[in-house]
């Protein structure tokens, strides 16, 4: 059995969607997902519908805006932000 300071570890690394949504998202997107001066809103998406999206625009499949500041975020910050931010 591994100890729970292993775990306690394994937690931490992986990013919490708050976190992520809050340095990578919140300036465009707003407070509560309602999209900010053009930008669209994040409100009524599916967590699966978000991941897609980030995903695709990761990749270069999906071009606009979002393309050159999400280019960098790993899967494991899209799956907590998409869980985060979808309904």
């Amino acid at each position: 059995m591994q100890s729970p300071h292993y775990l306690l570890a394994e937690m931490a690394e992986q990013p919490y969607g708050l976190d992520v949504y809050t340095a990578k998202c919140l300036s465009c997107h707003g407070n509560i997902g309602q999209g900010v001066d053009g930008h669209p809103a994040l409100k009524g998406m599916t967590p699966a519908d978000i991941q897609n999206k980030l995903r695709a625009y990761r990749d270069g499949s999906l071009q606009g805006q979002q393309a050159a500041s999400k280019a960098g975020l790993s899967d494991a910050e899209i799956a907590a932000v998409s869980l985060y931010v979808g309904e």
